[in-house]
């Protein structure tokens, strides 16, 4: 089953590496381990690309297909937020 889905990652245009799962299976250890998604945002092929971070600092990046299939992207155990500079500042 897992090299089906690796196929059907790469059909999608994701990484090789991707490991690829069933969205309900993924849905509930996601809301326990990271709460709500810090981003969101849709691509042309209507996939949904969502980073989550944990309190603890560990994040994950995941992109759910239409079809219900959601694939790791890269996952990390620190993060940094960074604030957007105010509108007018050089960078």
């Amino acid at each position: 089953m897992r090299y089906i889905l690796a196929a059907l990652a790469i059909a999608f245009g994701f990484p090789a590496f991707a490991e690829c799962y069933n969205t309900a299976d993924v849905a509930a250890g996601f809301k326990e381990r990271f709460g709500l998604p810090h981003m969101q945002g849709l691509n042309g092929l209507d996939n949904l690309t969502e980073l989550y971070i944990a309190p603890d600092g560990s994040w994950a990046i995941v992109v759910t297909t239409p079809e219900g299939l959601t694939c790791d992207l890269d996952s990390g155990s620190v993060s940094i937020i960074v604030a957007p500079k105010p509108k007018g500042m050089d960078g």
